[in-house]
């Protein structure tokens, strides 16, 4: 029976994969070479692990996108959600970008501008100049009000 096939190990990966890169290609919509393995997916058996990630994909993204491309107005068009997965890692030493070093601290623009902000409320003659508050340079100035 179907319901055999689909539950069977041998079967299912193949026959999920086959129901995705169908839908994909009748559709117009992207199917990857590997679905993404279900969070918490156990490794013990693989073949399952397989199938669950190809069912998963077909219908969490596949299926609700099926109607995407269809310019039938009668039709409602459902939202359909897409799982991005980005990891950044930092560049080489020796790559010509400069890279901040370790004991060097970058802190945002408005975290930078609070302190300066608490250093001049805080600040007496005897502390010396504050960072930034030397006078603007010339190519920051208005050139109406001089400011």
């Amino acid at each position: 029976t179907t319901r055999a096939v689909l539950e069977s190990d041998d079967a299912a990966p193949a026959v999920w994969h086959a129901a995705c890169a169908g839908l994909g290609r009748e559709r117009g919509l992207f199917v990857p070479a590997e679905p993404a393995p279900a969070p918490g997916a156990s490794t013990a058996n693989a073949s399952t692990a397989a199938a669950m990630a190809w069912k998963r994909l077909f219908f969490n993204q596949l299926w609700p996108a099926r109607f995407k491309w269809d310019h039938d107005a009668g039709r409602t068009k459902r939202d359909f959600k897409i799982e991005v997965c980005v990891r950044f890692r930092p560049e080489d030493e020796g790559d010509e970008v400069a890279v901040a070093k370790s004991n060097d601290v970058v802190l945002p623009l408005h975290q930078y501008l609070k302190l300066q902000r608490d250093r001049r409320k805080d600040a007496t003659e005897d502390q010396g100049p504050l960072v930034g508050a030397a006078a603007a340079p010339p190519e920051l100035l208005d050139a109406v009000t001089g400011r």
